[in-house]
């Protein structure tokens, strides 16, 4: 086997540990944030949230199993609304300005 081979080869198993590393943590619980008010919000009771952002409201629902989404915005493209469910992974809605961010151990996956 040549070196490139090797290399390729070394390269790829270290792509696939990372990856399952990756999928594996479980975010312990979202916040949302909004630049327009300042500030940070947890789950509700009900589970879904409507907040005011820079140019209007933005909703977001959780799940039962550990999701979260934002179901409706006020953006022009709704980019946002397209990235759909996520259990551990950020969503912004750049020109309302809220951020939805998993709350996640201070150890990286390579700690774990």
């Amino acid at each position: 086997m040549n070196s490139t081979l090797k290399f390729c080869v070394v390269l790829l198993i270290f792509s696939a540990i990372a990856f399952y590393l990756h999928i594996r943590t479980v975010a312990s619980g979202f916040e949302v944030i909004s630049i327009q008010e300042k500030n940070v919000y947890k789950k509700p009771l009900d589970g879904k949230l409507k907040i005011k952002g820079k140019i209007g409201f933005t909703t977001i629902i959780w799940d039962n199993s550990g999701g979260i989404k934002i179901s409706d915005s006020c953006c022009p493209n709704k980019t946002c609304v397209s990235m759909g469910r996520t259990t551990n992974s950020t969503i912004i809605c750049i020109p309302n300005g809220i951020m939805v961010k998993p709350i996640t151990s201070e150890y990286d996956a390579i700690s774990q």
